[in-house]
């Protein structure tokens, strides 16, 4: 009789602690949706946004110029009509499906024509363990002129080094590239870089930047691996105004 009172008692009570748990479990699970899988709270010209703003974010000049401060890289005419600022985070899947079906066409059709400058800036979220890593890498990479090929080897190897090992993978496309492995691995063991990271997600906090990829072009805010033709549409305004 003793044994089944304790029981008894004790039922309950794991049966909420379950039901807590589980109800944890989900909320993680929608903040991870939210943040990066682009599910809508909300529309922003028309257009479904991953944390899209109850208000369209237009920054005035000033912002828009701290933007472009210290920047890790910059690519096209430093005089473009229209600027381009994204935040990246290299183990979000949607960052990826951007840099694989709209940034080159961007590049091609924007930046190489002199229209677009186009800026890179950091935002590693903190449930990805390897993101800062990653963004470290490809600043140690650009110090030896070779920002953009690591920028897309790690973007390519994504869902390898996002399992493990993500250092000695990102060496290895240090060795690819032809750097110098002693500087380069240098430089990230010693995480030069690490405050510069921080640095870029404190900006996008300041901004409203709380997802990837996010995008500020002249300073409106765009939010979510948009299509090209959403990319266009805000480009084309700007270069109008």
């Amino acid at each position: 009789m003793m044994k089944n009172s304790v029981q008894d008692k004790i039922l309950p009570v794991m049966v909420v602690a379950l039901i807590g748990a589980a109800f944890a479990l989900g909320m993680m699970w929608g903040k991870v949706q939210v943040y990066e899988k682009g599910e809508s709270l909300g529309q922003v010209d028309g257009v479904d946004n991953a944390l899209a703003p109850e208000k369209v974010i237009e920054l005035d000049a000033d912002s828009q110029n701290e933007l472009l401060v210290d920047s890790v890289y910059a690519y096209g005419d430093e005089n473009a009509p229209v600027t381009i600022v994204e935040f990246t985070d290299y183990e979000c899947p949607f960052c990826k499906s951007y840099v694989d079906e709209t940034m080159g066409s961007i590049i091609s059709d924007y930046v190489d024509t002199g229209k677009v400058k186009y800026v890179v800036r950091d935002l590693p979220l903190g449930f990805h363990a390897s993101a800062v890593s990653a963004a470290m890498s490809a600043r140690c990479a650009n110090d030896q002129g070779q920002f953009t090929g690591m920028h897309g080897l790690i973007f390519e190897g994504q869902e390898e080094w996002s399992l493990g090992e993500a250092d000695k993978i990102f060496k290895g496309y240090a060795s690819e590239l032809g750097l110098d492995g002693g500087v380069f691995n240098e430089c990230l063991d010693s995480e030069k870089y690490a405050d510069a990271v921080e640095a870029d997600s404190q900006l996008a906090a300041k901004y409203g930047a709380n997802g990837t990829p996010s995008f500020f072009i002249n300073g409106k805010m765009l939010v979510g691996a948009q299509p090209y033709e959403a990319f266009v549409e805000a480009i084309e305004e700007a270069l109008e105004n």
